[in-house]
């Protein structure tokens, strides 16, 4: 899906939003809503959201090196507490919980 390339480079400039978002892929914010709800069943914000929560238990799963802070940096966001709620309401843990289940070292 083209979407999830855009919104992966938008979270790398630190600006993944739905407008945004609608604007690279010459919509509306109307039609983007429309399209995405129809082929994901989500809204914009919560495709953004999935993706950004994919992206964390990936760099979770392959970075072991990194702290939760940095990926929280890398997932784009600004505040690591937003980070960690979001990512316990994705997946019923917390970074932390997730790296220890998965035998990662815990940072």
């Amino acid at each position: 899906l083209q979407a999830v390339n855009i919104i992966n480079e938008q979270i790398n400039a630190g600006q993944a939003d739905a407008a945004s978002l609608a604007e690279r892929l010459n919509m509306s914010p109307f039609q983007l809503r429309q399209r995405l709800t129809a082929i994901t069943g989500e809204s914009p914000q919560q495709f953004i959201q999935i993706v950004r929560m994919r992206r964390a238990r990936h760099l979770l799963d392959h970075n072991p090196e990194l702290t939760i802070s940095q990926i929280s940096t890398l997932c784009g966001y600004n505040d690591t507490a937003n980070f960690t709620r979001a990512f316990k309401k994705a997946f019923g843990l917390t970074p932390s919980q997730y790296q220890e289940k998965q035998g990662n070292l815990t940072k």
